[in-house]
């Protein structure tokens, strides 16, 4: 296991998370093989323990306590964290903060840190929580009602108003208000996208949540929207659209319409005989689309108070998935034209032949690594302007001679321009994984990510 920021050392220590059974918030984590390097464990709460905010709606997940004590850990090795330290970090994009200290070691019966070696110490991370506090609704400014009532208009016009869930409806234009704030009717139409979405659609919706997941959690603008409707007094609101969106899927899934969609979506998918079993993919569908429609819906209730990189990431898997095959969602999925540029240029001179063998290489299984870091690249292009279009980009490539977008072909330009958009988050070794399958078709294109 490894820690970024700290190089590629090695941990020699785990981490155990527990949950509460009971479902009350009492979650927590600590650390067990600290104490062989002489040193005190670590734990932490999921839910504050310090502080006048609960924190009920708010909890760190157990990746982000796994991650939070790994790093301490790596601290308190290099002589970096002591007993009495405090500091304090920002979290849901600056929308919370945490305040965290280090206390003195605590007992581990009270702490529950029942995996502990019996004479370790175990100091406690404890914490609190700060936000703004919950604010009374309000309403849609004259440019949200605008943006709002232009979108839903241009949904309402591709769906049929009677396909929808069992209680409830399409309203024939956007009016404000409703069980999900004033854009409740937002809320119905993506719902009737979900609900009215052939079995192409879907397959094309759950790869997009799939392939937007390997880039970072697919529910993280969710997590946002409630932060940003604490401000808002939508709270409850955004809270209920997590269980409207597996209501959702359930009533689907009971439509006598589904075993046949389903069938049509696994074949769509791609599964091979005997990779999956036909519960485990209708569970896998399901849940991928349960968490795709709570991002869209949770994204929709606040989108007026969103700034546009908060609503493109919370509309991108969704959209990508509605969308045709190959191409971005909307010119705001473009990366930046310098990126692009440096991209086409080295693209220009290469022949046919060189174009499709590019193609060809990105889909090599057998290049675990590349396939690694292409997936998460991929992942990150669907939720951030990083893409690379086909429509007045690719396509003017001279070595471009055929009709019609060649899918693995964008997919790997997207890949590389998602790279370049974002290089902080690489290292050398990740860009010479990237580049390296192509190097002799196209010696540049380090260049082309790291500018």
């Amino acid at each position: 296991m490894t820690t970024l920021g700290h190089g590629r050392r090695t941990a020699d220590w785990k981490v155990q998370a527990v949950f509460d059974p009971d479902g009350e918030g009492h979650d927590f984590a600590y650390t067990i093989g600290l104490v062989e390097r002489g040193l005190p464990e670590l734990h932490v709460w999921g839910r504050p323990s310090l502080g006048d905010d609960p924190g009920l709606d708010w909890m760190f997940s157990p990746q982000d306590r796994c991650g939070l004590l790994n790093e301490l850990a790596w601290r308190l090795i290099d002589g970096e964290l002591h007993v009495g330290d405090t500091w304090e970090e920002e979290f849901d994009a600056g929308l919370a903060t945490v305040r965290f200290r280090i206390d003195p070691p605590g007992d581990r019966d009270e702490l529950q840190a029942l995996g502990i070696a019996p004479w370790a110490q175990v100091l406690p991370v404890r914490w609190s929580l700060h936000r703004r506090p919950v604010r009374p609704p309000r309403p849609l400014t004259k440019r949200g009602l605008a943006r709002a009532a232009s979108e839903y208009a241009a949904i309402r016009a591709g769906l049929d108003p009677v396909a929808m869930p069992p209680g409830w409806e399409l309203p024939d234009r956007f009016v404000p208000g409703g069980e999900f704030g004033p854009l409740s009717p937002m809320v119905s139409a993506r719902v009737g996208e979900l609900w009215s979405a052939d079995a192409i659609t879907l397959s094309n919706l759950s790869w997009a949540s799939t392939t937007a997941s390997l880039g970072g959690p697919l529910t993280w603008p969710a997590t946002v929207a409630a932060a940003v409707a604490r401000d808002v007094g939508r709270v409850d609101e955004v809270e209920s659209v997590m269980e409207t969106a597996s209501w959702v899927m359930e009533k689907r899934t009971e439509q006598p319409d589904w075993p046949l969609r389903l069938r049509e979506v696994t074949a769509a998918i791609g599964y091979q005989p005997g990779e999956a079993t036909p519960e485990q993919i209708s569970r896998g569908v399901t849940e991928s689309l349960s968490n795709l429609l709570w991002t869209v819906l949770a994204t929709e209730v606040v989108a007026d108070r969103l700034t546009s990189a908060q609503r493109l990431h919370g509309r991108g898997a969704w959209l990508t998935g509605l969308g045709p095959v190959g191409e971005l969602p909307g010119r705001q999925w473009r990366a930046p034209r310098a990126v692009l540029d440096r991209l086409y240029a080295a693209l220009w001179p290469l022949s046919t032949r060189t174009l499709l063998e590019l193609a060809v290489r990105h889909c090599d299984e057998d290049l675990v690594d590349y396939q690694h870091l292409a997936n998460a690249a991929q992942g990150w292009a669907i939720v951030a302007p990083a893409g690379c279009p086909w429509k007045g980009g690719l396509e003017r490539v001279p070595g471009v001679t055929w009709p019609h977008a060649v899918d693995h072909l964008q997919e790997w330009a997207t890949v590389m321009t998602s790279a370049a958009c974002h290089r902080s988050r690489l290292s050398i070794d990740d860009v010479a994984t990237l580049t390296a399958p192509f190097l002799d078709l196209l010696p540049e294109l380090p260049s082309v990510i790291s500018g």
